[in-house]
């Protein structure tokens, strides 16, 4: 899966009220298709959408969980995965934020 990047697994203490948010912006000279995915730890997708970015643009999906989750990026028609920089977080129901980098 050479067009994929993955965060690592965010599993807050107390779920209840917790938001995951996965997030890319396109740095590379062309529009980027990406496919961006909350995926709970028993392979569940939580949260998902498609979309086409231009160049210097972003977006993100986020999804409220209830289980152990991860972001996965899927880069599509012909863009690399190192044609953008993708990232996750986590906000709880405290406000706290935890940031990670995709790889």
């Amino acid at each position: 899966m050479s067009n994929v990047l993955y965060t690592s697994v965010f599993e807050p203490v107390n779920l209840a009220g917790s938001t995951l948010f996965c997030a890319y912006v396109n740095r590379s000279s062309a529009a980027v298709t990406v496919s961006t995915e909350i995926v709970a730890l028993n392979g569940t997708i939580i949260g998902t959408e498609n979309s086409t970015i231009n160049p210097n643009n972003g977006t993100a999906v986020g999804n409220e969980i209830a289980l152990a989750a991860y972001c996965r990026f899927t880069v599509q028609n012909g863009g690399t995965k190192a044609g953008i920089v993708a990232s996750g977080e986590l906000k709880t129901a405290a406000g706290e934020r935890t940031s990670l980098p995709a790889q």
